[in-house]
C-alpha cells in the first residue's frame, strides 16, 4: 500500500461495498498461494452462484489470475487502486506484460507457464469492465471498458468537519496534504532535500499554511498541531468544500505526490505543489 493513498475513503467505499455484498471474505497473500487461490475461487463461485460480479481492486496477484483461468465464466469487474491504475511508468506492475522474474521453484515456472506475460496482463485481458475516478486518462484497459464514476465529495464531510472548515473561509486558502511523516523511506524521500523537509516542515512551510490534512496513519508531531485534521472525508472533500466558497479565491496546495492529486488539479481556484516532482 502507498503510504499517501487515502485509506480512509478506500475503506469506507469497501465497507459500502461489503454491505451489498453476499459475501465477503479478507485475504493475506503472504499467507501462502495455494490457501489464498482456494479462497478466491471460492468467492468466484459465490459470484457465479448468485448471478453477481467480481469486484477486483488489485490485479498483479496471482491467486486471482489462478482463479479466473479455472473459472471461465466469471465475469471480472476493476476499479482503481490509488494511482496505480494510471501511472503508466515501466516499474509499475499493473501496466507489466513479464512473467515472475525468479523461476527456481516448480509453482513459480508452473505460473510462467500459465501465464506467460504475467498476471496483470491476463487480468487486464480478462476484465470486462472497469469503475474510474481520473477522467481523460490512460488506464489498465482501452477506454471502451473505462465507466467514469463521479463523487460528490464535499457530502463525505461531517457537520464537525464543516464547522472546522469554516474558520478557514477567506480569499486565500494554504494548506498541506499530509503523509505518513514517520515513514520517510516508505513515503519515497529520497535525497538528504526530502528528509530534510520532513525534519524540518514546521520551521519551513507552517508559518505560510492555514491547515494541514492528516494521513489517517500519521503519528509525528506534525498530526498533534493545532491546524492538523483528520477529516472523515477525503483531501479531494476539503479542497472541493473550499472551492464551492465565494468567498475563497486561491487555495495553495502543498503536497507530497498524493493520490488526490489528478482530481485536486482539476478545481479553478486551486495552485499545486508537488514536493516530489519539485513543481
Amino acid at each position: 500500500e502507498d503510504v499517501n493513498e487515502n485509506p480512509v475513503m478506500g475503506d469506507s467505499f469497501y465497507k459500502m461495498i461489503e454491505e451489498k455484498a453476499f459475501y465477503t471474505m479478507h485475504i493475506v497473500e503472504n499467507k501462502g498461494l495455494i490457501r489464498c487461490y482456494l479462497q478466491v475461487y471460492l468467492l468466484s463461485i459465490l459470484a457465479f452462484i448468485s448471478c453477481g460480479k467480481f469486484y477486483l481492486a488489485g490485479l498483479i496477484y496471482y491467486p486471482y489470475s489462478v482463479a479466473a483461468k479455472l473459472n471461465p465464466f466469471l465475469k471480472i469487474i476493476t476499479l482503481d487502486d490509488g494511482m496505480a491504475n494510471i501511472q503508466q511508468e515501466s516499474s509499475n506492475p499493473y501496466f507489466s506484460n513479464k512473467p515472475l522474474g525468479d523461476s527456481s521453484s516448480i509453482l513459480r515456472k508452473l505460473l510462467n507457464f500459465v501465464f506467460p506475460d504475467g498476471s496483470a496482463f491476463f487480468i487486464r485481458k480478462k476484465t470486462m469492465l472497469h469503475y474510474t475516478i481520473y477522467k481523460h486518462f490512460e488506464n489498465i484497459v482501452p477506454r471502451e471498458k473505462l465507466k467514469y464514476v463521479t463523487i460528490d465529495w464535499e457530502s463525505y464531510l461531517s457537520y464537525e468537519d464543516v464547522l472546522f472548515l469554516n474558520r478557514f473561509i477567506k480569499s486565500e486558502v494554504s494548506l498541506l496534504i499530509g503523509t505518513v511523516f514517520q515513514e520517510p523511506e516508505a513515503s519515497r524521500l529520497r535525497d538528504e532535500r526530502k528528509r530534510n523537509f520532513v525534519k524540518d516542515i514546521q520551521k519551513e512551510f507552517l508559518p505560510k499554511l492555514d491547515l494541514i490534512i492528516s494521513h489517517p496513519r500519521d503519528s509525528s508531531n506534525i498530526s498533534q498541531l493545532k491546524i492538523t485534521r483528520s477529516f472523515h472525508g477525503t483531501a479531494e472533500s476539503v479542497v472541493e468544500f473550499l472551492q464551492n466558497q465565494s468567498m475563497v479565491n486561491k487555495i495553495n496546495i502543498i503536497h507530497l505526490g498524493t493520490s488526490s492529486a489528478p482530481i485536486i488539479k482539476t478545481f479553478s481556484k486551486v495552485k499545486i505543489y508537488d514536493i516530489f516532482a519539485g513543481t
